[in-house]
């Protein structure tokens, strides 16, 4: 079974993209259905579920 690859440029880049999955400051961050919301988007584009 081959393994699935990530683009792992990509994936550094989504995220940087969604500031409430690492920014401390931003009031999002505490939010934990957006952060839910965001790492789903994530999973989407890598076609992995969470």
């Amino acid at each position: 079974m081959e393994a699935h690859k990530i683009d792992t440029e990509k994936l550094i880049s989504e995220v940087e993209n969604r500031p409430s999955l690492w920014d401390l400051r931003k009031k999002e961050y505490s939010d934990r259905v957006m952060r839910r919301k965001c790492w789903e988007e994530l999973a989407q584009l890598t076609k992995r579920s969470c």
